[in-house]
Parts: C-alpha cells; sequence; structure tokens
C-alpha cells in the first residue's frame, strides 16, 4: 500500500501553476503559521508562546480546541473542559492579538473520546476482526482514550457544529481548522448505519466487506485489491466510496454555514492528507474519503500535512491541491526535532497513515527556501512544542 502511493506521486506529471484568482484574507507577503497544542500554552503561558512566535514573523496560529479527547480548552457548556480550569483559549488568543498574529481554533472532527463514552453506539466500527471474519463488523470502542465517531451519527453531528458555534460566538477569533475531517481507514465505518444505508443505496455490503478482507487480511492478500476494483468502476466499491466521500463533504458544508453566518470574513480552513494531492487521488478517496475537489473547494485554504524532506514533491503536492480544489494551499512543514515514526504501524498492525512514514527535513532553512523558489506561497510548521533552539534560530 505504502509503495502504491509513493509511486504514484514519483512518476505523476506536474501539475499547472495554480490560478491566481482565490480569494482569502492573507496578504501578499508569505504565509508563515504554525500548529500548537494547548497543553503547550498552558505549560509556558500564552505571552511566552506567543512572544516566541512574533520574533520568528509566525502570524497564523492554529491552536488546539478540541482533541482526540473531547476536552477543550475553555470553559464550555457543552463539552468537558482540560484540568486545570484555565481559559487558555482567551488568554492564549489575546496574546497573539496584541502581536498581530490571527488565531485559528483547531478541532478533530472524526474522534472524540468523551462523546463515544456517553454514546458508545456512536462509535465507528470496524470492518471485522482478521481471525473472526465471519462474526462480522465490531465496534472500536475497546479503548476509551481513542473512539473514532461514526459520521453519520447526527447526534455528533449536532454536537460538534454546537461546539464551534459556541467559539465564534464567545471569542474573537479569526479562524476555525479542522483536522481529521476523514476516515482514519478505509476498514472503517461499517455500522448498522452504514448497513441500513449500503441497502438503500443499492450497495451490496458484504461484498465491500470482502473487498476490504482481501485487500488486508486474506492470506493471499493483494495490497492494491481494493483500488483496483475502485479504477474499473465496480460498482458496489465507486457507490461505498461515494458514500463515505458525501458524508466528510457535507460536514465541511455545515461547518462553513455556522463559520460564515456568524461573520463571512471569518476563515475556515483544513489540514488534509496529501495523499489527495496527487494527480491520481485514488488512495486518498478510497481509504480516507477526502477530496481536494469538493471538500477542499468549501474551504477558504489548505494545509497539506506534506511532512516530507523532499521539498519538490511537497512543491507538487501543495500546487496540485490548489488546482484541485480553487484554493489557496500552503505547505505543511517537519519541524520538530524528533523524528517521524518511519515505518510506524497503526492499531491493526497495518502501515500508518502516510505523514507519520515522513522523514523530518534535512534542513528546515533549506526546505523551506526551496519551496519558495518552487512557488510555494506559505507554509505551516507542525508543531511548536517540539521544534529545537537550532531549528528556531535557522528559521529562515
Amino acid at each position: 500500500m505504502l509503495a502504491w502511493t509513493w509511486a504514484l506521486w514519483a512518476t505523476a506529471a506536474w501539475a499547472t501553476t495554480p490560478s491566481a484568482n482565490f480569494q482569502t484574507n492573507t496578504t501578499n507577503d508569505e504565509f508563515r503559521g504554525i500548529w500548537i497544542w494547548s497543553s503547550t500554552v498552558s505549560e509556558q503561558g500564552g505571552e511566552k508562546v506567543a512572544e516566541q512566535l512574533a520574533r520568528h514573523h509566525i502570524d497564523h496560529v492554529f491552536f488546539l480546541v478540541k482533541g482526540l479527547s473531547g476536552q477543550v480548552c475553555y470553559p464550555s457548556k457543552l463539552a468537558p473542559a482540560l484540568p486545570g480550569g484555565k481559559d487558555t483559549l482567551k488568554e492564549f488568543l489575546s496574546a497573539c492579538h496584541k502581536r498581530k498574529i490571527e488565531l485559528n481554533a483547531w478541532y478533530v472532527f472524526n474522534a472524540d473520546s468523551h462523546w463515544g463514552q456517553v454514546h458508545p453506539e456512536d462509535a465507528m466500527f470496524h470492518a471485522g476482526r482478521p481471525k473472526a471474519w465471519d462474526q462480522g463488523p465490531y465496534a472500536k470502542n475497546e479503548d476509551p482514550h481513542k473512539i473514532p465517531i461514526c459520521p453519520l451519527s447526527a447526534g455528533y453531528r449536532n454536537y460538534f457544529s454546537s461546539l464551534i458555534q459556541e467559539v465564534v460566538d464567545r471569542y474573537d477569533i479569526d479562524g476555525i481548522h479542522l483536522d481529521y475531517i476523514r476516515y482514519g481507514h478505509m476498514c472503517y465505518c461499517f455500522c448498522p448505519r452504514h448497513q441500513a444505508l449500503a441497502a438503500k443505496n443499492g450497495i451490496r455490503f458484504e461484498k465491500v466487506r470482502q473487498a476490504v478482507y482481501d485487500t488486508f487480511y486474506s492470506p493471499r492478500k493483494d495490497s492494491d485489491h481494493y483500488f483496483q476494483l475502485f479504477r474499473a468502476g465496480d460498482p458496489d466499491i465507486v457507490r461505498w466510496v461515494a458514500m463515505r466521500q458525501g458524508e466528510i463533504d457535507s460536514a465541511v458544508k455545515d461547518i462553513r454555514k455556522i463559520v460564515k453566518t456568524k461573520n463571512p470574513s471569518l476563515i475556515l480552513s483544513a489540514a488534509f492528507m496529501p495523499e489527495g494531492g496527487e494527480l491520481d487521488d485514488t488512495f486518498a478517496l478510497c481509504h480516507y474519503a477526502q477530496s481536494y475537489a469538493t471538500a477542499g473547494s468549501q474551504l477558504d485554504y489548505i494545509l497539506p500535512m506534506t511532512y516530507c524532506q523532499n521539498s519538490q514533491w511537497t512543491a507538487q503536492i501543495t500546487h496540485n491541491a490548489e488546482s484541485k480544489s480553487h484554493r489557496p494551499a500552503y505547505s505543511g512543514v517537519w519541524a520538530s526535532a524528533l523524528p517521524a515514526s518511519y515505518g510506524a504501524k497503526d492499531e491493526e498492525g497495518l502501515p500508518a497513515n502516510e505523514n507519520r512514514h515522513s522523514s523530518p527535513p534535512l534542513g528546515l532553512d533549506g526546505n523551506i527556501e526551496s519551496l519558495r523558489q518552487q512557488g510555494i506561497k506559505g507554509f505551516v510548521l507542525f508543531e511548536y512544542g517540539s521544534i529545537s533552539d537550532r531549528m528556531w534560530s535557522v528559521l529562515p
């Protein structure tokens, strides 16, 4: 699977230069952003962090408000707050605005352990246990600290929207930033809701399950089997992929309506998996149900998570993202002193998501300069808490 997706970008033709007719509230200057966890700001203090950002001309912050746990970094009437009772969002927002740094509230969409524990029926279902496939799909709620939530849950979708509404009503933020606005794996979601919807749409549910089994778990597994069926136009696979993609697209549209109704100048952005920026986005559509062309077009800009030392590939993905979505895109750059988990496995023992396989840049300064030379208009660093002093000192 990994070799297949890397081979695609290695052999693909270069995309054309993106259109200049994009509209955003950023200036003509370089877009310089960073992802920051709320725990880091809580520990170090908003003023200290904002001062460090200003010193290095970082002017866009993507600040984690709701992560995988479902806890939030402000006193909420809807969700549990992080321990300590601090309003870290208010503190950091004030510190950033004092220095003319834009703050975007960052939300994880496809997982919420708090919601999953209260509503276990809303957990995503895996297609089946490899050694007990005949027993059917099962709920992914065995780990109470990591519960993926089914996008078909109307209750969760309303709850997620209400959390965003609460923040845009109470805080003078500059935008909403979505993360994990996708499926984590093509093995999800095979819940009763999806079984019923598949039947309604004429999709042979068990055939889709069998395709997943033959791709990942069969003794004679073929890691390209599912993708070959999709490319060949198999009606069940194509409809299943379209059904999942439609759920992600509609979630983005719902959130956009909230954001723009509150204030048309508020920005809606998202971090997307890089595979969708390949010229052949089969892998992204089948695996993540994430489309730069459809969900991406609802955003004001996109941040492809191109955490790779190869700046040529990074630039290609970013340019392709703009061409497909007709929105600006800024490259996600690995800027951590910690090495990425090359060869890491996910909870199924399968290759982890693509961004975890990428190596850190050999030189942050050289990597960014190379992106500039290839026409990339900006970058976002991942992530503040693990950037070394040396990396800060060479940041161009």
